[in-house]
């Protein structure tokens, strides 16, 4: 029983992590969804189930890039914690950090690029 849960594990990750890649033609995971919209727990539900916090879109953006974009602190911190690669960028060429930075002198931006810089790249769990 303990072989087939584990398959049924595995299974349903790959399936979070592909399920919008075959049918959206932007590339998007529900990970990226769940960041884009701010859904806090979806993110920490999906980070559970081992999805790939570092999965990219067809634009290059991984989740971390969107939750910077939108200035999510939370989000962003879960993310980095979890593995989120600070250094991948996107195809444009930008890093997470490029990204709170160029949203001006706000606290947010400060404190994202603050928080990009304080959190070792690649931690993981």
């Amino acid at each position: 029983m303990k072989f087939l849960d584990q398959r049924r594990e595995i299974f349903n990750r790959e399936c979070i992590n592909r399920s919008c890649k075959g049918e959206k033609k932007d590339g998007a995971t529900p990970l990226h969804y769940a960041v884009q919209v701010g859904a806090l727990q979806t993110v920490k539900l999906l980070i559970k189930y081992r999805v790939d916090v570092n999965v990219a879109d067809v634009d290059g953006w991984t989740p971390l890039h969107l939750a910077v974009q939108s200035r999510n602190r939370d989000i962003t911190k879960i993310l980095l914690v979890n593995g989120a690669d600070q250094t991948r960028r996107t195809n444009g060429g930008k890093t997470p950090l490029d990204l709170s930075l160029c949203f001006g002198r706000d606290f947010n931006s400060y404190d994202l690029a603050k928080l990009l810089k304080l959190v070792p790249a690649n931690r993981g769990v």
